[in-house]
């Protein structure tokens, strides 16, 4: 099933404060002023211009936002804060109180793979990692691969780590499991053959199922 039939994926704005918490912009808080901007505001700018800034205040201090550099900068003191944006994946179409709850979730999660690069987990979109040929994980896709395409030579093999992407497909195995009463998801590696013009938006957005053929 497509994923937008499921879900409309929404953006939330957080910088991370020195004892590691990320706050939300906008938002009451009790030990800080609110910021005079919204994850909604930044978002509209950050679609306007993903290499912008944007100018905002919170108390008396006058703060700046780079997108490029997902950094919040006092103007004052030169401070330096992470800046995060993240899903949040909004149920529409049915379920009840406690899937949607769970669905809309919004807080940074980082329970991811592993075998996933940690210094390569983007902010926003994805990043292509690329594998040894020396690598369990090469080999173990590499064999698959020949079972069905021997007379193809791999030349690399690259892992997509999209954090979003990654949220959500955890997301639908868990409802896949309730409607099976618990029982485990049959999960299997396939291959998917694709003009290179295709790429990036798989990556970054996953497949449409919906002109699935045309690919």
């Amino acid at each position: 099933m497509y994923l937008q039939s499921i879900v409309r994926m929404e953006y939330i704005w957080y910088w991370l404060d020195g004892s590691g918490q990320w706050i939300e912009y906008g938002k009451q808080h009790t030990d800080y002023c609110a910021a005079t901007v919204t994850s909604a505001d930044l978002e509209a700018a950050f679609l306007v211009d993903r290499k912008g800034t944007v100018l905002f205040q919170a108390g008396s201090q006058q703060y700046e936002i780079h997108f490029q550099d997902m950094v919040q900068i006092n103007l004052y003191y030169q401070t330096r804060r992470k800046v995060c944006r993240w899903p949040k994946f909004v149920f529409f179409g049915g379920g009840d109180k406690n899937e949607r709850s769970q669905l809309e979730t919004t807080y940074p999660l980082h329970h991811f793979p592993p075998n996933w690069d940690q210094s390569a987990l983007p902010d926003v979109g994805y990043k292509l990692v690329e594998l040894s040929d020396t690598t369990s994980e090469y080999k173990e896709v590499k064999d698959l691969f020949e079972k069905t395409m021997k007379d193809y030579k791999i030349c690399r093999l690259q892992r997509i780590q999209n954090p979003s992407l990654w949220q959500v497909f955890q997301w639908q195995k868990e409802q896949m499991r309730k409607t099976k009463r618990g029982k485990d998801v049959d999960e299997r590696l396939l291959f998917h053959g694709t003009s290179t013009s295709h790429l990036h938006a798989i990556c970054g957005q996953n497949f449409d199922w919906r002109i699935c053929g045309t690919h």
